[in-house]
């Protein structure tokens, strides 16, 4: 939305502004966290490795239980829906041909 904005009144080359500024402070935020503050083994997954009556999570089930994750997938879907739909009009408004699958 910021980038949006920005590029309604400034231009689009304020999106790379935008996208270089975002790139920094995320750099700057990744080198601010100390090393003590990582569990290595816990990132990479080796945490209850040697329990074997441990059940692994389902991917499913970990979509459905966590709420910011559930809406991403749901926000994701309609932004990819929507994107095609837009093509499609744009296309017929230009009298363009529109692209489809082909037939099996």
């Amino acid at each position: 939305m910021l980038a949006g904005t920005g590029a309604y009144f400034c231009g689009p080359t304020v999106v790379f502004v935008l996208l270089a500024i975002m790139a920094i402070a995320t750099i700057v935020s990744v080198l601010c966290i100390p090393a003590s503050a990582i569990n290595y083994e816990v990132a990479s997954g080796l945490e209850g490795v040697h329990r074997e009556d441990r059940e692994h999570p389902s991917g499913w089930r970990v979509l459905l239980t966590c709420r910011p994750l559930l809406i991403f997938a749901i926000a994701s879907s309609c932004c990819i829906r929507l994107t095609r739909r837009c093509r499609r009009l744009s296309a017929r408004s230009l009298r363009l041909p529109i692209a489809t699958r082909a037939p099996r």
